[in-house]
């Protein structure tokens, strides 16, 4: 009788034990299933964070886009009413071509009657220009870096130039006038 005591004692504790190890194992699982449901749920937050982003970014792209062809079109109007446009039609430009790695900074002047912007090594040394870029009717595009140009992102008053050719030129002015002033003749030009 006490052997079966004991084997009944010992089947007790037995189950008892795979009772708490069910119990443990079904915790386990309800865990893991909390966590798993916390991560997709951080997963969507931050996807919806990134899709908000992206289009808050995009619409300021548009609304700067649109303030700068205001700006270039109201400052292109006062250029080519003013009878300082020659005066307004020079000025400092940065300049990356496609043959060079490096930045040049330039003196420019626009011939608007020829279509072409004269380069110089500086303002003093005007008589014969290093580079001539003819304008007239080679002129594709003028984009901004988020037009495809991400390289120019990280430079202030940047833009690039695109040939018909296929060439693109990169440049950047010492500031939001100048960048607007050179794009307006460029225009002009083409």
């Amino acid at each position: 009788m006490r052997r079966e005591e004991r084997e009944r004692e010992e089947k007790r504790v037995e189950e008892e034990r795979r009772e708490q190890i069910r119990q443990q194992k079904l915790l386990a699982h309800q865990r893991r299933l909390e966590y798993t449901r916390e991560l997709d749920q951080w997963r969507q937050q931050q996807i919806q964070r990134a899709i908000s982003s992206s289009s808050e970014k995009e619409e300021e792209r548009k609304r700067s886009a649109e303030e700068r062809r205001n700006r270039i079109v109201k400052l292109g109007e006062s250029l080519l009413n003013n009878a300082d446009t020659a005066k307004a039609a020079r000025g400092w430009v940065t300049i990356q071509t496609p043959e060079s790695l490096a930045w040049k900074r330039r003196y420019y002047k626009f011939d608007l009657g020829r279509g072409q912007m004269l380069l110089y090594p500086n303002h003093v040394d005007t008589a014969h220009p290093i580079d001539i870029v003819e304008l007239d009717n080679r002129t594709e595009a003028l984009h901004e870096w988020y037009e495809g140009f991400e390289e120019l992102e990280a430079i202030p008053h940047s833009f690039a130039i695109q040939f018909v050719h296929g060439q693109s030129w990169f440049m950047y002015s010492d500031n939001e006038e100048d960048k607007v002033r050179v794009d307006v003749h460029i225009s002009v030009c083409c």
